[in-house]
């Protein structure tokens, strides 16, 4: 059985940060792990890429090609395409293995995804302890979610317009969490190993990775004496 993770996310939320992360982590917990790049105009990895879409197309292909004669944007698009179509060079990259659990670090654009999804809010690690704290608190407090929409509503009046947008755009986002409740954040530090643990723990179960492995006796030593019990 093949299990996977597709990372998704706006361009600086941290996704091939997250792949590293999880990459790292499995090698200390002893779990194989195969990060698979399908960004075509990535350039620099903080993880060891074991499938790189450039491998296939990239958009320095694309941008050099004078018979396409496309932009930036217009190349990525091209390459996704040609991407598609090629689907079978992935399925050929991905046959390694019969249990393999896979890292797909993607693009960001999202149109319609109906797949099992966790959301993540990533960066913790730039919060000092009391920040940390804030947010796991507010993630699982509806009443402090409400009192800090209530409070911004308050002080509307006394703000700058600068201020004033960026009030809106925390109040907004407040909204959507608090009327959303439907749909859990779960907070990651990468600078903490519980927290990465924790976070693999429930993608783990969401993809029921496992469920099919077979169990791994411990103790050989004592298989002569279970019928004793």
């Amino acid at each position: 059985m093949k299990y996977a993770q597709l990372v998704i996310g706006p361009a600086g939320s941290g996704k091939s940060t997250y792949c590293a992360t999880i990459q790292d982590h499995c090698k200390t917990i002893g779990r194989s792990i195969f990060v698979v790049n399908l960004d075509p105009a990535a350039e620099n990895f903080a993880y060891n890429c074991d499938v790189d879409i450039r491998e296939l197309i990239s958009v320095e292909d694309v941008l050099d090609d004078k018979e396409i004669k496309m932009g930036p944007n217009g190349a990525l698009i091209f390459c996704m395409e040609y991407f598609v179509k090629n689907l079978e060079w992935l399925k050929e990259q991905l046959q390694e293995g019969e249990d393999d659990y896979f890292l797909f670090d993607s693009l960001s654009t999202i149109v319609s995804f109906t797949t099992p999804s966790i959301n993540v809010l990533s960066k913790l690690d730039l919060l000092n302890k009391e920040e940390k704290s804030f947010v796991k608190n507010f993630l699982e407090d509806e009443e402090l979610q409400n009192n800090l929409i209530n409070s911004i509503d308050d002080g509307q009046q006394q703000k700058d317009k600068w201020t004033e947008k960026y009030s809106k755009l925390t109040q907004s986002l407040l909204i959507v969490l608090n009327d959303y409740s439907l749909v859990k954040f779960l907070p990651l530090d990468i600078s903490d190993e519980d927290s990465i643990q924790e976070l693999l723990s429930v993608i783990d179960v969401t993809i029921q990775y496992g469920e099919d492995a077979d169990v791994k006796d411990r103790f050989p030593q004592f298989a002569d004496n279970l019928d004793d019990y």
